[in-house]
Order: structure tokens, then sequence, then C-alpha cells
């Protein structure tokens, strides 16, 4: 999803599910959701090691108004050397 001429982001929002994988609490990944101007960001901690986390973000636009939605995909790999 892009932004048209003029429009900007007026509220941003991000959720957690479990793709792949076993974690009782994947919404916990998602830390944060916040927006300036034309981007909306969002900060992810923790997770488990294995998992795969599908990410979805939507933004709320102005000018007009309107929802924009993109799934993302977080995989948690183990520490490695």
């Amino acid at each position: 999803p892009h932004l048209i001429a003029g429009q900007a982001v007026s509220a941003a929002a991000a959720v957690a599910s479990l793709y792949s994988g076993v974690d009782p609490t994947p919404a916990a990944v998602v830390s944060s959701a916040s927006f300036s101007g034309t981007v909306a960001s969002i900060v992810c901690t923790g997770g488990i090691a294995g998992c795969i986390y599908e990410i979805v973000v939507t933004a709320t636009t102005t000018s007009p108004a309107n929802t924009l939605r993109i799934n993302y995909y977080l995989t948690v790999l183990p520490n490695l050397p």
C-alpha cells in the first residue's frame, strides 16, 4: 500500500499472531507502534526461537481518509555463535 500525494498517517497499530511454532503469547512480540508524517513504525522484541510470527500493521491516513494494511513475517532464530 502506498500513500497518495498529500496524505499522511494519522494512526498506526500492529498485531502479532503465530504463523508457525509454539508460543503461548505471540501478541507480546509487538512492543509498540507509532507514526510520524508518512511513516508508520513498529518495534518487535522477544519471541521464541524457531517461531514465525505474522505481524499485521494497519495505518489510517488523512486527506482522503483510508486504511492501509500490510503483513510481515518475522522469524526468530536461535542465538548463533
